[in-house]
């Protein structure tokens, strides 16, 4: 294994396999794999993904980390297809779990093993408490709202997370740091590829839910998010107009009356009055990403590597 622990015991610590996806992550992928491999878990394999980047940030991986496996997607399959690619592979060495991690995440010591005892109990998925570069909180598990955008991260921007101080279960954990029984995928699959990139977590752990799985937040274990690293930050174009374009399918799927008439009110007859305020806060770009992608999820179309290419380009109109 790869772990650099010596003092852990291996007796009752089942195999994770550790999923790092990585688009053009540049320096990232060495603080995310640094950090990971000296955790101090005892038994940790990593598959590294490299998802069709152009930075060469795939090729250093492979000279620097040599002792991990690597795929080469050849192009961009999205979260979901490359993270798939490595699940599949994971799965194929019989782990007890499943680590699904950004390499935008900086775990820290330790942080594993509070969410490895949880599953052991139960099989199911589990998320850690999450922070931002700032050291404030980004995530303590997620809910679906009744509110603009579907979902809520918990606790997201307050500086003291001590009010989530307890393991429970939650609507959703981030697909940013994710530990996943086997036995869930056995059961639901894997990612769902229709989703391409934003809300596959969401429909992932919704799904897993109505197979008979709970998603629990575990805060003894502790990560850093470097958040939205590849696609340019919390309100970019290529974000909102993706998590528009998500919001309507995953709505079409799994949508009530209630969540229904949510997103007709909050996302689309709200939509002006945001766009107005949004201008006079420099958010005026992700607001039009966001009224596209509403109108393309209504039309039935979903996200592509094209869309994301053009919006990182500069180049706003969604294709």
């Amino acid at each position: 294994m790869l772990s650099n622990s010596q003092n852990s015991s291996t007796d009752d610590a089942p195999l994770v396999v550790a999923v790092v996806l990585n688009w053009n992550g540049g320096a990232m992928n060495r603080t995310c794999l640094d950090a990971l491999l000296s955790c101090g878990y005892p038994r940790l394999d990593v598959v590294f993904v490299d998802n069709g980047s152009n930075d060469g940030s795939g090729e250093e991986v492979k000279l620097r980390y040599p002792r991990i496996e690597h795929i080469f997607t050849g192009h961009n399959l999205g979260f979901t297809g490359g993270n798939n690619l490595g699940i599949k592979r994971a799965l194929e060495k019989n782990p007890g779990m499943i680590l699904i991690l950004n390499n935008d995440v900086e775990v820290r010591p330790g942080f594993l093993e509070p969410m490895v005892g949880i599953l052991k109990e139960q099989p199911g998925i589990a998320g850690p408490m999450t922070l931002d570069t700032g050291g404030n909180l980004w995530c303590a598990g997620g809910v679906l709202a009744f509110h603009q955008n579907l979902t809520r991260l918990r606790g997201f921007g307050q500086a003291d997370g001590s009010r989530y101080n307890r393991t429970e279960s939650v609507d959703y954990m981030p697909g940013s740091c994710l530990l996943v029984s086997s036995e869930v995928f056995e059961a639901v699959g894997p990612l769902n590829e229709e989703y391409f990139c934003y809300l596959e977590d969401v429909e992932f752990c919704v799904r897993a839910g109505r197979a008979g799985f709970s998603t629990n937040f575990c805060p003894s274990s502790t990560v850093l998010h470097h958040f939205s690293h590849s696609t340019g930050g919390g309100y970019s174009p290529a974000r909102k107009y993706m998590n528009a374009v998500n919001s309507v399918r995953f709505l079409r799927s799994y949508g009530t009356a209630r969540s229904w008439a949510a997103f007709l009110l909050f996302d689309v007859l709200a939509w002006p009055f945001v766009f107005i305020h949004g201008a006079f806060r420099g958010r005026a770009r992700g607001v039009l990403a966001k009224g596209r992608g509403i109108m393309k999820g209504l039309l039935g179309g979903t996200v592509s590597s094209s869309d994301v290419e053009a919006f990182l380009a500069g180049k706003e109109k969604a294709r």
